[in-house]
């Protein structure tokens, strides 16, 4: 993450971009991670993205016993299993730096499958001297097994952060003219949310309010049995577009029923000052925020869309712990 990046890089640690190495000539790495969901797989080119991975995992192992690394922080360890043996076998210290853990971001297909995957990601995170996560839930569990963790929210870097004012201030001025929903379809649980808020639209609203959807991959919602009079799919928009787009908006509906990790989009929203409407799912790790509305169902989201859209703008209370991480890597390594 650029930000935990950010923190860190004045204490001499250094970033290897393992974008760098090649996505082919590795052997053949078995895992419960690959899918067989040939919807699922289809879709996302999933199992070819997961070889690729692999291969990378398996160049940079090469590489590790040729670099004088006194420690690492790595990445989402289920990706990394080659890296971590080779860290294992030389006496390396590590730590794992968790996005989400991807035994609970992936649509459950087969539970068993899910059991390997978790078993998998907990036995490699358990290894680490520390597991940094932008997820309350994820810490509560990863601490209550015995792994050391700290639990450091996500906020966005200070170039994202100016931006995300100047919309703040544009929105001063602005005609509020629709509803929107954004996210990246090409994950799927905010894929299936986008479907369902699609389908629901027209009930739930009766036609009080128009909804566009935005994103990475929107036009995957397009393919759904949906009445798109209502609604508009935003694909890949560009930043000026999104700047217009969050400036005009009344508010932003986050729909999903499954997922890991934090949503990152919440707090970037507040920054922005745009209302926020989110699932309970959805709005995991950010229950504390003040001006997050909250709903159960799609049918209690007209109560909370008529509240959020009539509240002052609302503000956003997470707060840098870029100290406490520098010292909670201190005390690990």
């Amino acid at each position: 993450m650029l930000q935990i990046h950010d923190a860190l890089v004045q204490d001499a640690w250094g970033v290897f971009d393992i974008a760098q190495m090649p996505t082919d000539g590795g052997p053949e790495t078995p895992s419960p991670l690959f899918s067989n969901d040939s919807g699922l797989d289809t879709r996302y080119n999933y199992n070819a993205y997961l070889h690729g991975q692999f291969n990378r995992d398996f160049h940079l192992s090469r590489q590790i016993k040729d670099l004088d690394l006194n420690a690492v922080l790595l990445d989402d360890p289920v990706f990394f299993p080659h890296t971590l043996h080779e860290l294992s076998r030389l006496s390396i210290p590590f730590g794992i730096v968790l996005h989400n853990m991807e035994s609970m971001a992936r649509i459950p297909k087969d539970t068993q499958q899910q059991f390997s995957i978790f078993h998998e990601e907990i036995a490699a995170i358990s290894q680490s001297k520390l597991c940094v996560t932008i997820s309350r839930e994820e810490t509560w569990l990863l601490e209550n097994m015995g792994i050391n963790c700290f639990y450091y929210p996500y906020y966005p870097t200070k170039s994202l952060e100016d931006w995300l004012s100047a919309v703040r201030s544009a929105r001063n001025q602005s005609e509020k003219k629709y509803i929107v929903s954004l996210g990246t379809a090409f994950n799927p649980p905010t894929y299936e949310g986008m479907c369902e808020l699609a389908t629901m639209w027209d009930s739930v609203n009766r036609g009080k309010e128009f909804l566009i959807i935005a994103g990475f991959g929107a036009s995957l919602i397009k393919q759904i049995d949906a009445n798109f009079e209502s609604i508009y799919i935003a694909n890949n928009v560009s930043e000026d577009e999104m700047f217009t787009i969050l400036t005009e908006c009344k508010a932003c509906i986050i729909h999903q029923h499954s997922g890991a990790g934090a949503l990152t989009k919440i707090p970037e929203l507040l920054l922005a000052g745009v209302p926020v409407i989110a699932s309970h799912h959805a709005a995991r790790s950010y229950y504390d925020q003040s001006s997050l509305f909250m709903y159960d169902t799609l049918e209690d989201l007209p109560t909370a869309l008529a509240a959020a859209t009539s509240a002052p703008p609302p503000r956003c209370s997470v707060m840098r712990r870029d100290e406490g991480l520098r010292a909670s890597i201190a005390r690990a390594f």
